[in-house]
C-alpha cells in the first residue's frame, strides 16, 4: 500500500509540474550562528533583469518555502536533467539526523558519511528501494552516531555514495535535534522522490539556471542578527534544500583556548567578560576558556573535548594562543595545529582567531619573530591576530616603569593580563577600552590601569591601518 501511494504521488507531481523549465521551488532554513533557528527572519530572492522580488519569511523552525518562483528562461543557462542531483540530503527538523535519497539506473544500497578531515564517521544502509520505470530510488537515514554508536558532533558532513557511473558526494548540516526515536521523515519521501522523478522527466528534458542575490534581514519579531547576502544558483523545479547561517550582531559567545598565558590571574576570559558587560549591559554575554598549563596547539588539536566545546558551543570568537616558543621551536607544528584547529572552529560557525603572545622579558627582541609567526599565519590563513605582543613592546618603550612579568620573566602578571583583555577587547569590537573595565585591586593603581587602556588602543588602531 506504502509503495502504491509513493508512485501515484510520484506521477502526480511530474504531472503537475509540467512547467519545471519556467518555475523554481525553493526550501530553506535560517539558523543563529549554526545553532538555533530564527523565525521571523525576511528571506528575500532578487533575480536578475527583473525589477520582481520574492520575500517570505521564515516559521517557527526556521523554515522558508517559496514556491512558483518564475525564471525568465532568455537569462538563464540549461543543461539536461539526468544530471542533476541524483544524491539528496534532507536535514530532519523533527529528529537528531538526515534522510537520504538517491537515484539510479541501479539500486543504491549504502551510503557512506565523512567528516570535514576526510575521515569515515559511518556507512548507513539504504534499506528503502523503489523502482520507477528504469530508474531506482534509494532511501536511508543517518542518525548522527558514528560506529561506536556515540553522537557525532554538530556541523558540516559529506555523503558519498557509487552510482552506477561514478561517486557523488554531497555535504550535509547534521543539527542534533530530539531524541534517535525521531525516525526518518517517510511522510516527505513522496516529496524528493517527486522531485528527483520530476528532474529527470521534465517534459523537455532540461533545466533552466539563473543566478539569484539573497537577502536575509532581522523581521521585527526577530533575534537580532546581522544582514547577510549571498548569491546562489536557482534551477527549475524543485532545488535542493539550503540551510543559511546568520550571526549575532556583535560577538557575546567567546572561547579562548591556550595555556597558563591564558588562565592566569584569572583569565582573560573573565576580565574580558566584565569589560563586555560595562560596555554593553543590554548583551547576553559568555566568555570561557580551555587553557591548561604549557599546552601546545598541536595538544588542544587532538583533544575530544576541546574539539566537542568548539563545534557544540555556539560561540562567535574562538581565539587561539599557542606555546610562547612554538615559534622559535616548531613553526610548522604551530602552523598545521592552527589549520586543524580553524577546520573545527568553521564548521562550528564561529570565527577563529590568533592570541599573539609577547617576548620574554629577558630578551625583548624575541617579539620580532613572534608578531611575524602569527601576522603571516592570519595572513595566510585570513584571520584576525590580537597584537597582544606588540602592546607589551609598546607599553615597555613608552613607560619603562611597567612590570608586566612575573618573577619567571615570562608569565603575565596582573597589569599583564589587564594589558591583554584592553587589547583583546579592543580587536574584537574595534571600540577603545578607555573608561571601562576597572581592576579594584591595590596592586594595580587606576592610573595604571588608565594607561594601559590607552595603549592597547593604541596599538590596535597601528596594527589594523
Amino acid at each position: 500500500m506504502k509503495t502504491r501511494l509513493l508512485i501515484t504521488l510520484v506521477f502526480l507531481l511530474c504531472s503537475w509540474h509540467s512547467h519545471a523549465q519556467q518555475y523554481s521551488d525553493i526550501v530553506g532554513r535560517v539558523m543563529l550562528n549554526g545553532a538555533e533557528p530564527v523565525s521571523g527572519a525576511e528571506v528575500t530572492y532578487i533575480l536578475p533583469n527583473s525589477s520582481v522580488t520574492n520575500t517570505v519569511f521564515t516559521g517557527n523552525n526556521g523554515y522558508y518555502y517559496i514556491y512558483d518562483m518564475e525564471i525568465e528562461p532568455s537569462s538563464s543557462s540549461v543543461r539536461s536533467s539526468v544530471e542533476f542531483s541524483p544524491l539528496a540530503g534532507v536535514t530532519n527538523p523533527l529528529g537528531s539526523g538526515t534522510s537520504l535519497y538517491v537515484m539510479d539506473i541501479i539500486p543504491v544500497r549504502e551510503a557512506t558519511i565523512y567528516n570535514i578531515l576526510g575521515r569515515r564517521v559511518r556507512t548507513v544502509v539504504l534499506d528503502h528501494c523503489l523502482n520507477y520505470s528504469s530508474y531506482w530510488f534509494s532511501n536511508g537515514y543517518w542518525d548522527g552516531t558514528g560506529m561506536n554508536g556515540n553522537r557525532v558532533s554538530a556541523g558540516r558532513y559529506f555523503v558519498s555514495v557509487q552510482t552506477s557511473d561514478s561517486y557523488k558526494i554531497i555535504p550535509v548540516l547534521y543539527l542534533p535535534g530530539a531524541s534517535s526515536d525521531s525516525r526518518r521523515l517517510d511522510t516527505n519521501a513522496p516529496m524528493f522522490i517527486a522531485t528527483l522523478v520530476d528532474n529527470l522527466y521534465s517534459e523537455s528534458n532540461e533545466r533552466h539556471q539563473i543566478t539569484a542575490n539573497v537577502l536575509i534581514q532581522p523581521g521585527e519579531n526577530c533575534p537580532l542578527f546581522r544582514s547577510y547576502h549571498s548569491v546562489r544558483s536557482i534551477w527549475s523545479g524543485m532545488n535542493p534544500q539550503v540551510v543559511d547561517t546568520v550571526r549575532t550582531v556583535r560577538p557575546a559567545r567567546i572561547l579562548l583556548i591556550g595555556n597558563s598565558y591564558t588562565y592566569g590571574n584569572n583569565g582573560i576570559d573573565y576580565h574580558l567578560g566584565k569589560m563586555i558587560e560595562q560596555a554593553h549591559p543590554n548583551w547576553p554575554v559568555h566568555t570561557d576558556r580551555i587553557a591548561y598549563s604549557g599546552h601546545q596547539l598541536y595538544q588542544h588539536a587532538r583533544s575530544r573535548n576541546t574539539i566537542d566545546i568548539i563545534t557544540n558551543g555556539g560561540w562567535d570568537y574562538v581565539i587561539l594562543q599557542d606555546h610562547s616558543l612554538e615559534a622559535f621551536e616548531y613553526p610548522d607544528l604551530m602552523k598545521s595545529s592552527v589549520r586543524l584547529l580553524c577546520r573545527f572552529i568553521e564548521a562550528g560557525n564561529a570565527t577563529p582567531a590568533l592570541f599573539m603572545t609577547w617576548a620574554r622579558e629577558y630578551d625583548p627582541s624575541m617579539i620580532e619573530t613572534v608578531s611575524q609567526a602569527y601576522v603571516e599565519l592570519g595572513e595566510l590563513l585570513d584571520i584576525p591576530v590580537i597584537p597582544v605582543g606588540l602592546a607589551w613592546q609598546h607599553a615597555l618603550e613608552t613607560a619603562p616603569e611597567l612590570d608586566l612579568y612575573t618573577q619567571d620573566g615570562s608569565h603575565p602578571n596582573k597589569s599583564g593580563t589587564y594589558l591583554a583583555t584592553c587589547v583583546f577587547y579592543a580587536t574584537i569590537y574595534n571600540e577603545t577600552p578607555e573608561g571601562l573595565y576597572q581592576i579594584t585591586d591595590n596592586a594595580l593603581p587606576l592610573q595604571e590601569q588608565q594607561l594601559l587602556q590607552r595603549i592597547a588602543w593604541e596599538t590596535v588602531q597601528s596594527f589594523t591601518r
